[in-house]
């Protein structure tokens, strides 16, 4: 998998208005159609209500629209012993057909202002694509719903950036698809803020910021690790003792020293650059500095690239999957901040975290935390970036804040750890 290009960040929107979550304006009936059709959000799809509309977008055939759209963002509902269970459900809501996010687009609270905002939703993001339609200027917007694993809610795209044919891309969306306030949280920091987030069970990513490139620091150490272990499959022969020692303290305690001599080792940059080549990951880039790892760049897509390679093993053999998550997943206590410690309770987290002061003479640092963390049958894959930092604990706590909602937006409750 290589690096996506993250759609969301030409937001022309300078000021956009959100609704935080609350009521929605469309009885339960119609929301539970909602899910029934578009079959998001659960471990089984849902098969199409036998109402569903065929209309395409752009339908000539116009019904009367709604008079005050008014969409919702809502939090995931709490299951209660007097919830209505869906099939069970009289389903006498507007017709709605599945359909799919055919170009990045924002979602609006009324067609066409650009003021409400709702949700950033990316190419093959799948939504319930009702009858309601309008036109304002010439451009016909469609009122659509949409659900994640955090959040559901609904509103209007424009009827061109919609498709009823499956896009061959994995569904992406921005962070408010999972959470309203967490992107509300990074968009406060702007461009000192990158996040990735692969939704291995669901198969969606979220993203803020994730093909900027930012300071390294000892994330630098999984590239270095997986470089060496790839040149050493190249060479037939497994890592010395002295190799294994060096990796172990690298990875486990965050040795620089050990880091160092294995960033020699490999090449430098031009090492680390042909594994990326090889392995077809890109928005990793070593620095040229002698000694210098951890000024070498990483994007939170590249990362998270990276970290999916391993995880299914396309990234170096069997035997040396085991290894590098072993020592991903035995990292000291005070090595773990960030996903490592706001991950939800009980979760396995292979990982790696970095911070280092920037030597620009500004006397702010970066800190970053990624990793792949599984709860039960739940898995994803994060990497959380910062730039610009006040301090080391400034980005401690923003990628505790952020790494904490993910796990949130993304685990339901009572999720059986195995």
């Amino acid at each position: 998998m290589g690096v996506r290009r993250d759609p969301f960040r030409d937001r022309v929107d300078a000021s956009p208005e959100r609704r935080r979550p609350g009521a929605s304006v469309w009885p339960a009936a119609s929301f539970l159609l909602f899910v029934a059709v578009l079959g998001c959000g659960s471990s089984q799809a849902a098969q199409p209500a036998a109402t569903a509309s065929t209309s395409p977008p752009g339908a000539t055939t116009v019904p009367t629209p709604i008079s005050t759209p008014t969409p919702s963002v809502r939090a995931r509902p709490t299951a209660t012993s007097t919830d209505t269970p869906i099939a069970t459900v009289a389903l006498t809501a507007a017709p709605v057909t599945r359909a799919w996010v055919a170009s990045a687009a924002a979602l609006r609270m009324e067609p066409q202002d650009a003021r409400t905002i709702a949700v950033h939703l990316g190419p093959g993001f799948p939504v319930a694509l009702t009858s309601d339609s309008v036109t304002v200027g010439g451009v016909e917007w469609r009122r659509v719903a949409w659900i994640t694993s955090g959040a559901w809610g609904d509103g209007w795209l424009p009827a061109s950036s919609l498709t009823t044919e499956k896009p061959s891309v994995d569904p992406s969306a921005g962070l408010d698809a999972l959470d309203p306030q967490l992107e509300e949280y990074v968009e406060a920091y702007g461009s000192r803020v990158g996040v990735d987030v692969d939704d291995v069970t669901r198969g969606v990513t979220y993203s803020y910021n994730a093909s900027k490139g930012f300071y390294a620091a000892s994330s630098m150490k999984v590239p270095i690790m997986l470089t060496l272990l790839s040149q050493l499959e190249d060479k037939g022969r497994e890592p010395n003792s002295t190799e294994l020692r060096l990796l172990t303290a690298m990875i486990e305690i965050s040795s620089n020293s050990a880091a160092h001599a294995l960033y020699a080792e490999i090449g430098d940059k031009a090492g680390i650059a042909a594994y990326m080549r090889k392995i077809g990951v890109g928005g990793i880039v070593g620095t040229p500095k002698a000694n210098g790892f951890g000024y070498s760049t990483i994007s939170p897509a590249g990362m998270v690239a990276l970290l999916d390679k391993l995880r299914t093993g396309k990234a170096v053999n069997e035997n040396h999957t085991a290894l590098a998550l072993r020592l991903m997943s035995s990292v000291i206590a005070d090595q773990r901040i960030g996903v490592g410690d706001s991950s939800p309770p009980g979760a396995q987290v292979a990982l790696k975290d970095g911070w280092v002061q920037i030597n620009d003479g500004s006397g702010t640092s970066v800190m970053n935390s990624s990793g792949i963390v599984t709860v039960g049958a739940e898995v994803y894959v994060v990497a959380v970036y910062t730039d610009k930092d006040h301090d080391w604990s400034e980005g401690q706590k923003i990628a505790q804040k952020i790494c904490r909602a993910i796990g949130a937006g993304l685990v339901p409750p009572h999720t059986p750890i195995g």
